[in-house]
């Protein structure tokens, strides 16, 4: 099986993308869409700060994208920080098909992070990171 992750570069879930790639067997890492060039089994979409572009997706026999909200509701850029600033200490993320449509696609899988509503930033993004792992 073929798999490939793309998340954007000097973020925060870059050391988790290359954790995730041990994982899947050193899976092919990319931060910039116009370099994937080959097809994919999956294509993991994970962090990544641009909308995948039609060809890119067209080309990969699935595009997985981990969202930090129950979709429909949540969509959007920082829904794991918008729910946190709502007061919400249990955060549903979902696992879905992208499609051309923004977090619009065929959910597979939910999974709910439980924070204990005093989390820093490092360790939030740690949480999150660690979830998103073993969802994919």
């Amino acid at each position: 099986m073929s798999i490939a992750i793309i998340t954007s570069p000097n973020q925060w879930f870059v050391p988790h993308a290359r954790t995730l790639s041990e994982r899947l067997g050193n899976a092919e890492v990319y931060f910039d869409q116009s370099k994937i060039t080959g097809k994919f089994d999956i294509l993991f979409i994970l962090s990544f700060h641009e909308l995948i572009k039609k060809d890119v997706l067209e080309r990969n026999s699935h595009n997985i994208v981990v969202h930090a909200s129950s979709l429909p509701e949540g969509k959007g850029w920082s829904p794991l920080m918008w729910q946190i600033l709502a007061g919400q200490n249990n955060i549903v993320f979902s696992l879905f098909e992208a499609v051309e449509e923004v977090d619009a696609g065929p959910i597979y899988l939910t999974q709910t992070l439980e924070l204990n509503g005093f989390e820093l930033n490092p360790e939030l993004r740690s949480k999150q990171g660690d979830l998103v792992i073993k969802m994919c």
